[in-house]
């Protein structure tokens, strides 16, 4: 689907939406709904305009979804966001979204101003980079834990925030660049530091119930 000047909107009310065709827009937002779990096997992209796919269950990105200006949210009521290896999502302006019932698994993530923003009520396992080049980086693990994977280094310009209830283990770079503070917290649990953690002008706070073992 694609249109030069409007809104595309796919709503199932009571099932589920597999995408298997690009859609497009030029000025407008791109909407999808379902009631049970979205796949998305085809790329979605916006010049200017909000792209927004909200499931009741779980989400399968496996695809690119980018916009040049304008917000990008992927939510699951329920379930798991996770996305393909190697997709990107990312914007020029505006911020970007993860909320799930259960866990997340991202890949390649940025925006050129805007925050990023991925919040769990289980596990977040971030496995790709994860850039703003004007922004804030905040993830919430509500009951679970946290975990950066070996290619999945961390930049922002403001602050960036790891904070789970359960453990957290950082294995790639993680970076504050301009004026932002990096702050991680363990509410019940071990923090692991693998990789180097640097902030420009702020500050750099591990905080854990258990323990804290630094390798980097």
């Amino acid at each position: 689907a694609s249109t030069a000047q409007g809104d595309v909107t796919y709503s199932a009310v009571t099932g589920s939406i597999t995408q298997n065709a690009e859609t497009t827009a030029n000025t407008g937002d791109i909407a999808y709904t379902a009631a049970q779990s979205i796949t998305q096997n085809a790329a979605t992209s916006i010049q200017t305009g909000h792209v927004n796919y909200l499931a009741g269950s779980n989400i399968a990105q496996n695809a690119n979804t980018t916009t040049q200006a304008g917000q990008i949210d992927y939510a699951a009521t329920t379930g798991n966001i996770i996305v393909d290896a190697g997709m990107t999502t990312s914007t020029g302006t505006g911020a970007i979204n993860f909320t799930a019932g259960d866990n997340i698994r991202s890949e390649i993530i940025g925006t050129g101003e805007g925050d990023i923003n991925f919040t769990a009520a289980n596990n977040i396992v971030v496995s790709n980079t994860v850039d703003t080049a004007s922004g804030e980086v905040n993830f919430t693990a509500t009951t679970g834990s946290i975990e950066t994977e070996a290619d999945a280094a961390i930049t922002a310009t403001s602050d960036i925030s790891l904070a789970a209830q359960g453990n957290i283990d950082q294995n790639a770079a993680v970076a504050s660049t301009a004026q932002g503070d990096v702050t991680y917290s363990a509410a019940t649990g071990s923090i692991t530091q693998n990789a180097e953690t640097t902030a420009n002008t702020g500050d750099i706070a591990y905080t854990a119930a258990q323990s804290i073992t630094q390798n980097a």
